[in-house]
């Protein structure tokens, strides 16, 4: 659904356009998705609507870049001057160490 304003505005009498699509959808979802969506809206501080247009909006788009979605990370690694293996193997010693961490709080 399309909607479209014209108005008069601006020096001599310049004549304005505004063109704007709309789309409505209805979706079945069920009960335990729309107490996460609406859960989720709450603590987006929107409300459902807008929350689940701003999620399909990000779906439809084209796909974010590594760079986008890593950010300083990406910047920082790139700076490091180490290779993937190596931040592979960190990564992963990480991984463990944080576990075991978990592992001793949740015993201790």
């Amino acid at each position: 659904m399309c909607y479209a304003e014209v108005g008069r505005r601006g020096y001599l009498g310049t004549i304005s356009l505004v063109l704007w699509c709309v789309m409505v959808l209805t979706l079945s979802i069920s009960a335990e998705a729309e107490a996460n969506l609406k859960a989720k809206a709450t603590a987006a501080g929107v409300d459902v609507e807008t929350y689940a247009a701003r999620h399909l909006e990000l779906m439809a788009g084209p796909p974010k870049s590594l760079k986008d979605i890593s950010g300083p990370i990406a910047e920082e690694f790139a700076r490091s001057g180490m290779s993937e293996d190596e931040l592979s193997d960190f990564l992963e010693t990480e991984k463990h160490a944080m576990r075991a961490e978990r592992r001793d709080k949740r015993a201790g």
